[in-house]
């Protein structure tokens, strides 16, 4: 009895662990949109992102490949094949999704304990310049800050007119902050747009300190 469990148990897996491994692709993929609704501004641990990124996403290829080669799935290609091709599928969506996990790890760090004030602040804004296509966007990079944001059409319409590319004289992000010492962060995605009312006339903006 144990060892027909177990055979129907290894078929049902060989069965079907692609289909499994294609679902935890396509479920890790969109991570960044549904957990991340905050960006940092400082200090900037991009470059230590990408790098735990990659990371994380040769782990997934290399788990990927690993559950190919023990379990041996059915598939119209031979296992080896398989295998190569879950590796590279496991490391484009382990890069995607760690991207998100190493960025939500270091601000998980940053902004924790009880020293995390929480205000509305004002961002002075260098740039604004829209772009078109399937990505289009009304964006707005900060003047001493890394960041670049998506704003309301209708409200970058009205303060920087129909211009593409222009430089911003005055105008500021306002937004709620939460900080932690030197470390600051934006509650709200860089990958959604801000609603109307972010762009305001400014005196003070906020300064990245020296």
């Amino acid at each position: 009895m144990v060892s027909g469990a177990k055979s129907e148990s290894g078929s049902f897996l060989q069965r079907n662990l692609v289909v499994v491994l294609i679902v935890v692709m396509f479920t890790g993929v969109p991570l960044h949109w549904v957990s991340g609704t905050t960006t940092q501004l400082y200090p900037d641990h991009s470059d230590a992102v990408v790098k735990g990124a990659i990371g994380f996403g040769i782990v997934t290829g290399l788990a990927f490949s690993l559950l190919i080669a023990i379990v041996k799935p059915v598939s119209r290609s031979s296992n080896r094949v398989t295998a190569i091709a879950f590796f590279f599928c496991g490391l484009i969506a382990g890069i995607l999704a760690g991207m998100t996990l190493v960025e939500q790890a270091f601000q998980l760090i940053d902004f924790s304990g009880p020293q995390v004030v929480r205000k509305v602040e004002d961002f002075a804004i260098a740039r604004a310049y829209r772009t078109h296509g399937k990505s289009a966007c009304s964006h707005i990079q900060l003047r001493d800050y890394f960041g670049d944001f998506c704003i309301d059409p209708g409200e970058y319409k009205t303060v920087f007119a129909d211009s593409e590319n222009t430089a911003s004289d005055g105008n500021c992000l306002r937004v709620d902050t939460e900080r932690n010492g030197a470390a600051i962060r934006i509650m709200h995605s860089s990958g959604w747009a801000f609603r109307p009312g972010a762009v305001v006339r400014c005196p003070n903006p906020t300064q990245q300190p020296a």
